[in-house]
């Protein structure tokens, strides 16, 4: 199967750049519940629209349903949905488990968007158990994860190639969130991860948290070996000509034409310069630590600098009108746009006219072009059509018959009898000029057959007829259309999945101390175990010590808290561990749908984690999670969808899952000679995040809040059980706090947040 090119349309300009420059589908969300909130051109009210242009064209189109739905709007989302379906579009986007049941109505394929956090067979399982027919994988995923899921699944693969990378996990960063109310898993994130920070345990400084753009345009037969159907350009966000170049670049490459112009692709967007992304490079090539914002392509250096002018050496010529940057030893310090060239016929140099704003603009300061209006023109006027054959059949006597032909689909209009030409007959080029008037359709023709015996044939005969025999030809490309369009009859698949194992109503309580946990073992509590090391000599010594806290209850009240990720390796030893669970009874609390498919696969209890994000009742059912933590992300009213959920209420917030090293990042250190010593922050200006590593076969980091959530004081009159997260309590500490939570009593420790049980999200 030949791989879809599929393009990020966030403006209608945009859509008809990546239609022009060949992309075989787009993506693109409407002005309500997708995860580009500022992309807004698109509606209900012409979505229907939309969807026909591109099928006339031959292009697919996905619909962005990718955010996290609240209960009260999902009346509202429901008919968001319908009016996209039936403007017939090709597939969804789909993100929040809870809006299943509203998907279902319709025969529409469902993708599991990114932000579903899929990397690994386990979770695409479930994703496939659910009806979805694609997977978009996280950008953390890993070649040999894609080809693990192509062997055992139906599924297609739908894989990020070029843009923007988040520095989270993919669908579980709330630093967004925490920071100011604004949600990326809303749509509305305001990138507080392109912000500076510190580390002080290393003495660095810089945009620590800030990936540099992907560009995999050199290996996509890796990525098409490893079974991947669709290759996905990020960027709906961006300006149609980004949109055109990169699809350019990559059509070239996949129709064997020739190699990418990496240079072009630089000039249209990158930051920090590109990394080859997970599979391919360390975190050192992964983060722009030094540079942030659009870094263009190097293209010379100062030579001099005087009143305005700039004397460079350049390697490809600059023009009036481009935008260029100034980075002196890897960092900005100045930009502006030339407005006048002078070249040097004795030297490879020419003046630049123009008046950056930089103080002092040292000699050998590198110059980069950030904006190409050469590049930008070429994209500003895309034409996006089809070509369309005519035959024009005036025999005398027979009605006059028009054929309108477009990739083997044909529409025929007829009219009166032809007459026989009194004066002179209706000449060829009468007819193609007549022909041609296509008007706002998609079609142009420069192939008109004229078949006729001398008659006459009125001009406006022949145009009404050429009306009728394009709508029919549309009407035959869009019967085709849906006809081979992807249709899924979801009476096969089971609207949620069926619990395991019941789970009682009462306080979690999380911690790596099994002294901890056993100074509250005699409470009404559930216990949940965490440890920084996942072997299985590690966990098997952990849950043997658990299990012995509670020696005759039942499995569901012992439980670890698992990893959010597992990719590779990881995968093998993680099954280890649940083969360890599974044989001492002690459930799994789960923040990813692979922890949910390794429970289900080895019939283990299990809880979905805050790593989940439910926001609703409907989301935990239809993963067939009996217990669940609420979404953090909701306030209390908002808690009224989430009957039968648990509230994180004490203890750090993890606000990001890091799968690039921090440590390499800081110290220069490589995996044999680690420099991790233990827990340590990154701060800005305001307070510092605490970051700590846990391992698997492969190391992670997980980014706390600077304040923890304690909602004791704000919950004693709701239904809701809680969640503890007491790590960074003492031992002797923990049964005091707890018993105050069982008895709903007890003030708020000092420093601590309440999170959005106020405020809520955007």
């Amino acid at each position: 199967m030949k791989a879809e090119l599929l393009a990020p349309a966030g403006s209608f300009a945009a859509l008809h750049t990546a239609i022009a420059c060949g992309a075989d589908a787009v993506y693109l969300g409407l002005d309500a519940f997708q995860a580009r909130a500022k992309a807004v051109e698109f509606t209900t009210e012409n979505i229907a629209q939309t969807v026909r242009r591109c099928h006339l064209l031959g292009v697919k189109v996905y619909v962005t349903c990718n955010t996290c739905v609240k209960a009260d709007e999902k009346e509202r989302f429901a008919q968001y949905v319908d009016a996209c379906a039936r403007a017939k579009v090709d597939a969804f986007i789909v993100t929040d488990p809870g809006m299943l049941d509203i998907f279902r109505r319709y025969d529409i394929a469902l993708h599991a968007s990114t932000q579903m956090g899929i990397h690994n067979l386990p979770g695409a399982v479930i994703a496939e158990q659910l009806g979805f027919t694609r997977v978009v994988l996280s950008r953390e995923a890993l070649l040999e994860d894609v080809r693990e899921i192509k062997a055992h699944t139906s599924l297609e693969v739908e894989y990020f190639v070029h843009g923007a990378l988040c520095v989270s996990f993919s669908g579980g960063c709330l630093l967004s969130s925490m920071m100011s109310g604004e949600s990326g898993n809303r749509g509305r994130c305001n990138q507080p991860c392109r912000l500076p920070y510190r580390c002080d345990a290393f003495r660095t400084d810089g945009y620590l948290l800030s990936p540099s753009d992907q560009c995999l345009v050199d290996k996509l037969d890796d990525l098409i070996d490893a079974g991947v159907d669709s290759l996905k350009i990020e960027g709906r966000l961006k300006q149609p000509h980004y949109v055109g170049e990169v699809v350019t670049q990559y059509r070239r490459v996949l129709d064997r034409i020739g190699k990418a112009d990496v240079g072009a692709l630089e000039r249209a967007y990158n930051r920090g310069k590109f990394s080859a992304g997970y599979n391919y490079d360390d975190s050192r090539k992964l983060m722009s630590v030094r540079v942030q914002g659009h870094c263009g392509q190097t293209v010379g250096r100062v030579a001099g600098a005087l009143r305005g002018q700039l004397i460079a050496q350049l390697s490809r010529p600059l023009h009036a009108g481009d935008g260029i940057k100034l980075l002196y030893k890897g960092k900005e310090i100045g930009g502006c746009a030339v407005s006048e060239i002078r070249p040097d016929p004795k030297r490879a140099q020419q003046s630049l006219i123009a008046y950056p704003n930089a103080d002092k603009i040292p000699i050998g300061t590198q110059i980069a072009l950030t904006s190409d209006r050469a590049q930008i023109r070429r994209y500003e006027s895309p034409i996006t059509e089809r070509y369309v054959d005519f035959v024009v059949r005036a025999k005398v006597g027979e009605p006059l018959e028009v054929v309108a032909q477009c990739d083997g689909a044909r529409g025929c209009a007829t009219g009166n009898p032809v007459q026989a030409a009194q004066k002179s007959a209706t000449d060829a080029q009468t007819v193609r000029n007549c022909m041609a008037r296509t008007g706002d359709t998609v079609f142009r023709t420069d192939a008109c057959e004229w078949e006729s015996d001398g008659g006459f044939v009125p001009v406006s005969e022949l145009n009404a007829l050429r009306r009728q025999a394009i709508a029919a030809l549309e009407d035959a490309l869009l019967d085709r259309w849906e006809r081979e369009r992807q249709k899924v009859d979801y009476s096969a698949y089971p609207a949620r999945l069926d619990a395991t194992h019941a789970i009682e109503d009462r306080v979690f309580v999380q911690s790596d101390q099994i002294d901890a946990l056993a100074s509250v073992a005699d409470l009404p509590v559930h216990l949940v175990a965490t440890t920084d090391m996942w072997s299985v000599e590690r966990v098997e010594e952990i849950a043997t010590r658990l299990r012995a806290l509670r020696p005759d209850m039942r499995e569901a009240s012992v439980f670890f808290a698992v990893p959010k990720i597992a990719r590779g390796r990881d995968v093998a030893r993680m099954r280890g561990i649940a083969q360890i669970c599974a044989r001492l009874r002690i459930g799994w609390i789960c923040d990813n749908l692979y922890a949910v498919g390794l429970a289900r696969e080895y019939g283990l209890a299990y809880a979905g984690g805050i790593g989940l994000n439910l926001y609703q009742q409907d989301a935990a059912r239809v993963l067939g999670a009996t217990r669940y933590l609420a979404s953090p992300e909701l306030r209390q009213s908002e808690l009224s969808g989430c009957s039968g959920a648990t509230l994180y209420a004490y203890g750090p917030i993890p606000v990001m899952t890091l799968t690039h090293c921090p440590v390499q990042l800081n110290s220069g250190c490589d995996c044999d000679r680690c420099a991790y010593r233990g827990a340590f922050a990154y701060r800005d200006k305001r307070a510092q995040y605490r970051l700590e590593r846990h391992r698997i076969a492969s190391c992670y980091f997980t980014m706390y809040n600077p304040q923890p959530i304690d909602l004791r004081e704000k919950y004693e009159k709701t239904p809701y059980q809680t969640y503890l997260n007491v790590v960074q309590c003492k031992a002797e500490e923990v049964r005091e706090l707890v018993q105050s939570f069982v008895r709903r009593d007890g003030k708020r420790i000092a420093g601590a947040t309440t999170g959005h049980w106020n405020r809520g999200v955007l």
